[in-house]
């Protein structure tokens, strides 16, 4: 049903899954645990697909109508994956529970603090993380960076969860796409524990002469070199999936 409504709610699903698992494990989670964590974060959204196309990729203000429409997704959801049976009560408590704020703002109950579920707590994270750096019908996207700091800016998320959650990701997360202040465009392709602010980076491209270079490996608490910020690739006119495709993935040191 996420695969048959449309590409964003398909990646945004798969996405949240991915971070969903990797913050859990990060955070010490046992195995099953971790499993139950990513399929209720897969398919939290999944009431989305009987929303009307027109509430799911509104691009205006909604009108109070409109939002409590689009509000009942949680509940679609929670009863859509319940009929199938075989789902745990964790997993169905994240669909249930995502859309939740520890402030009592969320919906569809309005819980408070510890009456939300962790693992929904996570999610509610992951999920403002991904629809942040996703492009979107309604607003583009922001990079990893500018979405990690309006994270410890929301006060309605688990505060203490955000500073887990960026210590999990990095300060320039792994896919982050940044410009160095030797001119250069990477790819952020290894955190460094050690020292967040210098990572492993994959340059391939010059600013400068606007040209594609070799791909190159640098760990750049070795060279003299830093970032500067987190980019979008239409800033430069990047087609990143063709470059992927022809030329990084086929240059990429092993």
């Amino acid at each position: 049903m996420i695969k048959d409504t449309d590409h964003y709610l398909l990646e945004h699903s798969i996405n949240c899954s991915v971070l969903s698992g990797i913050f859990c494990e990060f955070l010490g989670f046992d195995r099953d645990t971790i499993e139950q964590v990513s399929l209720g974060a897969l398919l939290m959204d999944i009431g989305m697909s009987s929303q009307p196309e027109e509430i799911r990729n509104n691009t205006e203000q909604f009108s109070q109508n409109d939002w409590d429409v689009m509000k009942t997704h949680v509940e679609i959801g929670a009863d859509l994956v319940a009929q199938c049976g075989d789902i745990s009560d964790l997993s169905l408590c994240i669909i249930e529970q995502h859309h939740e704020r520890v402030d009592g703002s969320g919906y569809p109950k309005g819980l408070v603090g510890d009456e939300i579920s962790e693992f929904a707590r996570i999610a509610a994270i992951v999920d403002a993380y991904d629809a942040m750096t996703s492009n979107r019908p309604h607003k583009n996207s922001i990079t990893p960076t500018q979405a990690l700091k309006r994270l410890t800016a929301t006060e309605n998320l688990d505060q203490e969860l955000v500073k887990q959650f960026i210590q999990c990701i990095g300060v320039h997360p792994v896919g982050s796409l940044v410009r160095l202040k030797s001119g250069k465009l990477g790819i952020v392709s290894k955190l460094n524990p050690k020292d967040p602010v210098s990572p492993h980076v994959m340059t391939f491209y010059s600013v400068t002469s606007q040209h594609f270079n070799e791909v190159k490996r640098v760990d750049l608490s070795l060279y003299d070199d830093e970032i500067v910020s987190g980019v979008r690739p239409e800033e430069f006119s990047l087609n990143l999936p063709k470059f992927f495709k022809d030329v990084f993935v086929n240059q990429m040191p092993l």
